[in-house]
């Protein structure tokens, strides 16, 4: 049976995850990074077939991919409901999820990366996550180093079985982790508009870069549905009983 809300590497928050996020926020060093990373900006292709080496259940579509065909770097993101694996998204780089928290007050959704580098960390190559931490159309984006030691990052190889990702081995050339506003300090239950980077440099310049936007929406008022459905069944009852009553020789 799938599991995504207790078992594997992307459902239970490591004290190493949490702190290289939440500690991301709050470092004036990170900020002045930010200063001096340009802004990364990319278009994105759809790639639905990128196995999830993290945790165990977890679905192999919905990547928003930007793929360098000289290279052989892929660079992939997207966002997916904590509880269910579903993915919500418009079949490219935009995702849609609902506001709210599970239990232990993370959020429903998480934002998840994934690296696949022919020369992973032998090439010279290194790796930015940039999280919007705005819930507005506006940005403010922390990054932080994807492949940090104390990321907790599942590590493997493009043969490696879904939710088999270990720590980083030589020769391993893919990179995967899945993360969650809650690690970083951010309110679940709010709506918003969240934009997530994934961007690869050489020597300090920017030769790949990935995008995409998560927008948070409000759940469905239960209760009011059920009320609404409710009257409208009644209004369907109303016809059925007046013919009833005419047969029954009463007056209309």
């Amino acid at each position: 049976m799938a599991c995504y809300q207790q078992c594997g590497r992307d459902m239970t928050p490591s004290l190493a995850r949490t702190s290289r996020i939440s500690a991301a926020v709050s470092a004036s060093a990170v900020a002045l990074a930010l200063l001096a990373l340009p802004s990364a900006k990319a278009d994105n292709t759809y790639n639905d077939t990128i196995t999830a080496i993290f945790g165990s259940g977890n679905p192999a579509g919905g990547w928003a991919a930007e793929v360098d065909p000289t290279t052989g770097l892929t660079l992939a993101l997207r966002a997916k409901n904590r509880t269910t694996g579903a993915i919500n998204d418009d079949g490219s780089s935009t995702y849609t999820e609902t506001a709210g928290t599970i239990a232990g007050g993370l959020a429903n959704w998480n934002f998840e990366f994934s690296i696949s580098d022919p020369n992973l960390t032998t090439d010279g190559i290194t790796y930015q996550l940039g999280f919007d931490t705005d819930p507005t159309a506006g940005e403010a984006i922390t990054w932080v180093n994807a492949l940090a030691p104390a990321g907790g990052d599942a590590y493997g190889t493009s043969a490696t079985a879904s939710g088999h990702g270990t720590a980083f081995a030589p020769g391993d050339t893919v990179a995967q982790n899945s993360e969650n506003i809650a690690f970083a300090g951010q309110n679940p239950k709010l709506t918003g508009e969240y934009t997530y980077y994934l961007d690869a440099y050489s020597g300090g310049v920017l030769v790949d870069s990935d995008k995409i936007q998560v927008n948070v929406v409000a759940a469905s008022d239960a209760s009011s549905t059920f009320a609404l459905a409710a009257l409208s069944f009644g209004l369907l009852l109303v016809p059925a009983a007046l013919r009833r009553r005419n047969l029954l020789g009463g007056s209309a």
